[in-house]
């Protein structure tokens, strides 16, 4: 099997539409902060979209090392 996410501008359009399936013309209901940690909080959205509702953290990549990625969980 050949992966077409062979390029960083494949990966980030590959990224994008993965998010806008999720979210994409969902409602932002509520925001969020995990204060788990004091001296890095994450912050976040809840998202509705039709009958299912996620969470979407702003993180620095997939692990969740900081802000700038973001990870959608269904909530």
């Amino acid at each position: 099997m050949v992966s077409r996410i062979n390029t960083p501008l494949a990966a980030a359009q590959f990224h994008i539409e993965e998010i806008m399936d999720a979210i994409g013309g969902g409602v932002i209901i509520n925001s969020l902060i995990d204060g788990t940690d004091p001296d890095m909080p994450f912050i976040g959205l809840r998202v509705k979209k039709g009958t299912k509702t996620h969470d979407v953290w702003v993180l620095r990549d997939p692990e969740g090392n900081g802000s700038g990625h973001l990870s959608i969980e269904s909530a």
